[in-house]
């Protein structure tokens, strides 16, 4: 459903943010000192932009992302709808395993966090983070909240500490 929702959302162009922030070539030909130096820049150091927003993983994975894509700029947006897919599978999961926690019966608790991912997959207010890839840091966020929830709910009994130590540097 997810795919089905935003399928239209891969054009081979930069939209909205993007053509400011990823214009102008900034992640191409990065070398590894300069993944380094992006750890002291801001978001958009790069840019006529004034904003003291610090986001040096978003700005990591771009560097990544260009190196794999380069000119294809629909590639970003492709990731941007795969990572989409994958934050509502976590969701899924983590509605799921919520709902078993609750000692709630296996049909039920199934089909409830279908629908909950469904709805989720294709809520328009997903519309501009899916589109845009600047704001794809925000599917980061709920990867790693959605998931590093899911994983303490089916950890902690078992291994407490490993469970919310992990959880710790998802979040850090």
């Amino acid at each position: 459903m997810a795919f089905a929702a935003y399928f239209n959302a891969m054009p081979n162009e930069l939209v909205f943010d993007d053509r400011e922030f990823l214009g102008g070539g900034r992640f191409d030909h990065m070398t590894v000192s300069d993944y380094s130096d992006l750890f002291s820049q801001t978001v958009w150091d790069g840019s006529a932009v004034d904003s003291s927003l610090y986001r040096p993983l978003l700005l990591v994975s771009f560097g990544v992302q260009s190196a794999i894509f380069g000119d294809w700029l629909a590639g970003y947006h492709l990731l941007n709808v795969i990572l989409h897919i994958l934050a509502t599978l976590l969701v899924f999961g983590l509605v799921r395993e919520v709902l078993s926690c609750l000692d709630t019966e296996e049909t039920i608790a199934a089909n409830s966090a279908m629908l909950a991912a469904m709805v989720f997959a294709v809520h328009p207010a997903f519309t501009e983070v899916v589109n845009s890839v600047f704001n794809g840091s925000e599917i980061y966020v709920t990867i790693a909240a959605a998931g590093g929830l899911w994983y303490v709910l089916r950890t902690y009994r078992e291994r407490s500490v490993a469970a919310w130590s992990v959880l710790a540097v998802v979040y850090f």
